[in-house]
């Protein structure tokens, strides 16, 4: 330990107190102090230091010395005249840990009170240093949650804007990432799949599993071609993936979905809902208005499942719509309410030719409030 003592008829005489063999005790004049700080003098950093409470014309070098060791968390001893009112006539350390000694205390008195605060100061010293490594780690962890966000929308799929068919959708995950995921591709001449998933729980262990299976979706759907078989190869995916979590009895991670299948020859939708709020399909010249219910439980709960599909036919023009729950849930508001208010929203929507259908559906849910949760929305017209 480098104790400093500075030279000053407070102080000086606490320099004798020490053994020398045991101790390294450096006296600091006054004189010494603007060069003692300098990088060329410090040879041996301070560990410690003695400085007097009271001080009248030297008053600017104490400070300075209190300060340099505030900023580097040296411990100070300060030593006061018995019988003085002590009164602080500099600014207090804010930072490193001190305390006020007498001139009349004690040789082992002293010994004690310097191990005391270094010990103190050591504490101090790595809860400082945890924080700052805590501090980097989230920084960091800030970094590669961002980048993550951004190859989550880089996945996503760009626009559809066929004769026949027009596609769009929109991203505005909770979080930096997202658990809800979605996906199109054209597979054939006026042919089209697409697939909208909600992955349960929030954060990032929800966006591993939505891009696991994003991962899956473009052979599926391009090699497959049926609704209910995709349901299953996912869900036989989903039930080996977490396979050792049933095991153990732990919940395991399921996901909804809403899978389709758009052949605008015929004019035909074929889908499955796994468990996933129901999709919407309006056709603005019969007025005719059709929830998406039909298909299973969610994928992942069941080894196997049972899964029911549903065909339609549609006229030109028919405005389909799909979204995660995020959209229809709130605070004090139940589900059926916004279920409504969206359907209403997206019947003016369409009837009054909105462009921007797709924002105007978010900002109507922003207004009941802060969103809390994913939300994805595809936007189809079929033609």
């Amino acid at each position: 330990m480098n104790i400093y003592v500075l030279n000053h008829p407070t102080t000086t005489h606490f320099y004798s107190k020490f053994d020398q063999k045991n101790w390294q005790v450096q006296l600091v004049t006054i004189n010494d102090v603007e060069t003692f700080f300098s990088e060329k003098r410090m040879l041996v950093s301070p560990s410690f230091f003695i400085l007097p409470f009271y001080y009248d014309q030297h008053e600017e070098w104490v400070e300075k010395i209190i300060n340099y060791a505030d900023e580097k968390m040296i411990p100070i001893l300060f030593v006061a005249k018995k019988g003085k009112a002590l009164t602080w006539t500099a600014p207090s350390p804010k930072h490193t840990v001190f305390d006020t000694i007498y001139q009349t205390i004690t040789k082992k008195e002293l010994i004690r009170k310097i191990r005391a605060l270094s010990v103190m100061a050591i504490r101090l010293l790595s809860a400082k240093f945890k924080e700052e490594e805590l501090q980097a780690m989230k920084k960091k962890m800030g970094e590669d949650l961002y980048l993550a966000k951004k190859v989550q929308q880089i996945v996503l799929p760009l626009p559809i804007k066929d004769p026949y068919v027009e596609i769009n959708g929109i991203f505005e995950p909770s979080n930096q990432l997202s658990g809800d995921i979605y996906f199109w591709t054209e597979i054939g001449e006026g042919e089209y799949g697409l697939i909208i998933i909600d992955v349960s729980g929030h954060g990032i262990h929800s966006a591993l599993i939505s891009m696991s299976m994003r991962s899956l979706m473009a052979g599926l759907i391009k090699r497959v071609k049926d609704p209910c078989l995709i349901a299953q190869e996912l869900n036989k995916h989903m039930i080996k993936l977490f396979q050792e979590s049933e095991k153990k009895k732990l919940m395991s991670p399921y996901f909804t979905a809403f899978i389709a299948y758009i052949d605008s020859n015929n004019r035909v939708l074929e889908y499955v809902n796994a468990g996933h709020p129901p999709g919407m399909l309006y056709q603005p010249t019969t007025k005719a208005f059709h929830l998406l219910k039909k298909g299973s439980l969610a994928i992942g709960l069941l080894p196997k499942l049972q899964i029911e599909k549903e065909t339609i036919s549609y006229l030109p023009g028919t405005q389909l719509l799909l979204y995660t729950d995020g959209l229809i849930e709130a605070p004090n508001t139940t589900n059926i309410v916004l279920l409504d208010e969206m359907k209403r929203g997206f019947y003016r929507a369409v009837e009054r030719g909105y462009e921007n259908l797709l924002e105007s559906l978010l900002l109507s849910r922003m207004k009941h409030s802060e969103i809390m949760d994913d939300i994805c929305i595809i936007h189809g017209i079929l033609n």
